[in-house]
């Protein structure tokens, strides 16, 4: 396995590290241990990514419908 930095994976998957973090956070496109993991011990330690892994979990994760993601357009402020 190839193991590389936030920084190097980035610039492979052309987004922010910004975007990569919240795609790890927020959905369940990555999986720990298969396609990320810290490189110490620390729960605060940097990041590592599986390189192979995870282009493949990004090609392949299926996007949510732009009708089911929750906007606030429907609601008016007061």
């Amino acid at each position: 396995m190839s193991w590389i930095s936030t920084e190097e994976m980035k610039h492979l998957l052309g987004i922010s590290d910004k975007t990569l973090l919240a795609l790890k956070n927020n959905t369940t496109m990555f999986r720990e241990g298969q396609d990320w993991r810290r490189k110490g011990a620390s729960a605060r330690s940097p990041l590592q990514w599986n390189q192979e892994a995870v282009e493949r979990a990004f090609t392949n994760w299926k996007r949510p419908a732009p009708s089911t993601v929750e906007t606030f357009e429907a609601v008016e402020a007061k």
